[in-house]
């Protein structure tokens, strides 16, 4: 079947961007016949497949890292000088309680057991109590240290903190930051009630935003 994989990427683009029901019926058609007469659709619309030199899948999946065997998270993700693959994220630990969790992989999708021992690290209570920590974004430092915003409950029932968190590069927290490698906010509205962090920065001086 002779396809024009140039206009079919051109159609997709355009059936993406637009509100247009006919032209977005054209593209799932013209889909359709595509599969009806190739055997890898995806691949004659020229849309890239997975990588499987990435873990031999071109994806990846972990859990269990708090010990909960329940739910695990990763919301933010960037990639460092070497070519590692860093997210962040949290997970249900054994008490139903929500941990903050950075992981690190290899490029080729193999955890990296130079970092913190396991390839991945999990840090709760940072606002004391011993409830929900999440992180939600990631960046690394000039020095090569580890930073994530997100937020730590108070209590069970109570409200969330603005947390920041700084690790080292061997997956240790760095204690020169705040003494404990993380430090949390609350009230800056003044309404004591909930503070989030969802997105991280560092400027050209180091200063985190």
């Amino acid at each position: 079947m002779n396809i024009n994989k140039t206009a079919c990427r051109r159609l997709f683009r355009e059936a993406v961007k637009t509100k247009n029901r006919k032209l977005k019926t054209i593209f799932s058609l013209l889909f359709i016949a595509t599969a009806l007469f190739v055997s890898n659709p995806i691949t004659a619309l020229g849309i890239t497949e997975p990588d499987i030199s990435f873990n031999g899948t071109g994806y990846v999946v972990h859990n269990n890292a708090a010990g909960g065997n329940s739910h695990d998270y990763g919301y933010s993700i960037i990639t460092d000088s070497s070519g590692k693959i860093l997210v962040t994220g949290y997970i249900r630990n054994a008490s139903g309680n929500d941990d903050m969790a950075i992981w690190r992989y290899n490029s080729n999708g193999t955890l990296d057991t130079t970092f913190n021992g396991t390839g991945y690290v999990i840090h709760n209570n940072a606002a004391g109590g011993n409830s929900n920590d999440e992180g939600r974004s990631i960046v690394m430092d000039s020095s090569g240290r580890i930073v994530v915003a997100g937020s730590s409950n108070r209590s069970a029932s109570g409200n969330a903190d603005m947390a920041i968190w700084r690790y080292n590069s061997n997956g240790t927290l760095d204690t020169t930051f705040n003494g404990t490698g993380y430090v949390v906010h609350n009230n800056a509205a003044g309404g004591n009630y909930d503070d989030y962090g969802k997105s991280i920065t560092i400027d050209s001086s180091g200063k985190i935003l």
